[in-house]
C-alpha cells in the first residue's frame, strides 16, 4: 500500500482559504484497485487515526479508500477553527457544514473515477507524498463509486442527534435553544441534509450499517427506524456496548466492511 497526500480546490467557496482547500490521504493497494471507497471522519473527531486505520484495512484487501476531511475540519478548520458541532455558528451555519461536506466528497469521487479510469495513475490534481508505483491502478468507471457498497457506521435521525443532548452536541443544541429553536423547528431546517430524507427501499440496496446495542448517542431505536426506511435490502450487525466500548469489537467491524465492500463492489460484477 502507498499513501498519497491530494489537494483539490473546494467547489464551495467559504471565503477561507483553508476551508476551501479539500485535502485527504489516498491509500492505494500495491496490486492495484478496482474499487474504491471514500473514508468520512466523525464530525467531532480530534484527528484521523480511526479513520486512516479504517482505510489501511480496505487497501490491505484490494480497495482503494480516500480519507477526507470534512469542511473546517483539522487542517481545514486552521483560519476560523470553527466546530460546527461544538463552537459558533447556528442552523445556517449546520446547513451549510452539510451542503459543503456533500459537494465535496462528489468532488472527491470524480477525482478518483478520473484518476484511476485514465492514463497516468492519481492524475495531476493532488499533491503527492510519494510517486505513483507502475503508473497505478486501473478503476473501471462502472464500479462502486457509482452505484451500491456504502457502508455507514451508524444511523439516526440528524435532528434527534442533536436534541438528544449527547457530549457531542450538548453546545450545539445549547446554542439552538438559546436562538429560539425547538426540536419542530430544527427538523423541518435540517430535512434536507436528514438521513430519513433520503432513505428509500430502492437507494438501500448494497447499504451495510453497523451500531451498539446500547449507543446512547445513536439509540437502537432510532437506528432501526432509519434502517426500517432502507428497505429490505439494506442489512446491519450490531456489536455489544455502548458509543465507546464498542471499539473492543473495531477489528471486527473492519472486515465486516471490507467483506461488504468486496461483496458489492467487486464479486457482484
Amino acid at each position: 500500500m502507498t499513501v498519497y497526500r491530494v489537494e483539490m480546490p473546494s467547489p464551495v467557496v467559504s471565503g477561507d482559504p483553508h476551508n476551501d482547500t479539500i485535502y485527504g490521504f489516498d491509500h492505494v493497494p500495491w496490486l492495484g484497485a478496482e474499487a474504491a471507497a471514500i473514508v468520512l471522519p466523525i464530525a467531532a473527531g480530534r484527528d484521523l487515526v480511526l479513520e486512516r486505520s479504517f482505510a489501511t484495512w480496505l487497501a490491505l484487501r484490494g480497495i482503494r479508500a480516500f480519507v477526507m476531511p470534512l469542511p473546517y475540519q483539522h487542517e481545514r478548520g486552521a483560519g476560523a477553527r470553527r466546530d460546527v458541532l461544538r463552537r459558533e455558528g447556528g442552523l445556517e451555519d449546520l446547513l451549510a457544514f452539510f451542503r459543503q461536506a456533500v459537494l465535496d466528497t462528489e468532488r472527491v469521487r470524480q477525482w478518483l473515477v478520473q484518476a484511476q479510469g485514465g492514463a497516468g495513475g492519481a492524475g495531476g490534481a493532488g499533491r503527492h507524498l510519494a510517486r505513483q508505483p507502475g503508473g497505478g491502478a486501473r478503476l473501471r468507471p462502472r464500479s462502486g463509486l457509482r452505484r451500491g457498497g456504502a457502508a455507514a457506521r451508524r444511523g439516526r435521525s440528524g435532528p434527534r442527534v442533536i436534541w438528544h443532548g449527547s457530549r457531542e452536541t450538548r453546545r450545539l443544541k445549547e446554542r439552538l435553544l438559546e436562538a429560539g429553536h425547538d426540536l419542530a423547528s430544527v427538523r423541518a431546517a435540517l430535512r434536507p441534509v436528514d438521513p430519513l430524507s433520503w432513505a428509500r427501499p430502492e437507494r438501500g440496496r448494497g447499504l451495510l450499517m453497523l451500531n451498539a446495542t446500547r449507543d446512547e448517542v445513536f439509540p437502537r431505536r432510532s437506528t432501526e427506524r432509519l434502517l426500517a426506511a432502507w428497505g429490505p435490502e439494506a442489512r446491519i450487525v450490531w456489536f455489544p456496548g455502548d458509543h465507546y466500548s464498542v471499539a473492543l469489537f473495531l477489528p471486527v467491524a473492519l472486515e465486516q466492511v471490507a467483506s461488504h465492500l468486496r461483496a458489492q463492489l467487486l464479486e457482484r460484477r
